[in-house]
C-alpha cells in the first residue's frame, strides 16, 4: 500500500490520523509522516488498514440488506440514524464499531452509495437522549 491509498483509505473511514495512530499505538507524528508519503508505508500498518477497510466495508454491505430487505416489505423510505455526538454513538448498531461521530457518517456514506444505486429512497433522523 502506498501512502496515498493509506491515506485515502483512513479518509474514507472517517478517521483522523490521530486516531489511526492511537489506536496503533503509533507516534501521531510519524503517522501523520508515513501517511504523507515520507516515509514508507509498513507491511503490518497496510495491512491493518486493509482490514478495517473489509470490515467496514462488509458491515456497511449487511446493514444495505438489512434496510433493502425494510423498503421491500414496507415499500417507504429508509431511515437513518445521525449523531450528534459521540456520547450518542449506538454501540452495535448493524454491527458496526463507531468509534467518532466522522467514522459513522462515514459508515452511513457507504449505506446512502448503495441505497442510492438502488433507487431506495431515504430519510435521516438524528438521535437525542430523549
Amino acid at each position: 500500500m502506498d501512502y496515498a491509498t493509506l491515506a485515502a483509505t483512513t479518509a474514507r473511514l472517517g478517521f483522523r490520523p490521530q486516531d489511526v495512530a492511537e489506536t496503533v499505538g503509533m507516534d501521531a507524528r510519524r503517522f501523520r509522516r508515513i501517511r504523507t508519503g515520507k516515509y514508507e508505508v509498513p507491511a503490518w500498518l497496510a495491512e491493518k488498514v486493509t482490514s478495517w477497510a473489509q470490515e467496514v466495508d462488509a458491515d456497511a454491505d449487511t446493514a444495505l440488506g438489512l434496510h433493502l430487505a425494510e423498503h421491500e416489505s414496507t415499500g417507504g423510505p429508509v431511515t437513518l440514524t445521525r449523531y450528534p455526538a459521540k456520547g450518542f454513538l449506538a454501540r452495535a448498531e448493524h454491527g458496526v464499531k463507531a468509534t467518532s461521530v466522522e467514522t459513522w457518517d462515514a459508515y452511513l456514506a457507504l449505506i446512502t452509495l448503495g441505497l442510492d444505486a438502488a433507487g431506495v429512497p431515504y430519510t435521516f433522523t438524528t438521535r437525542s437522549w430523549a
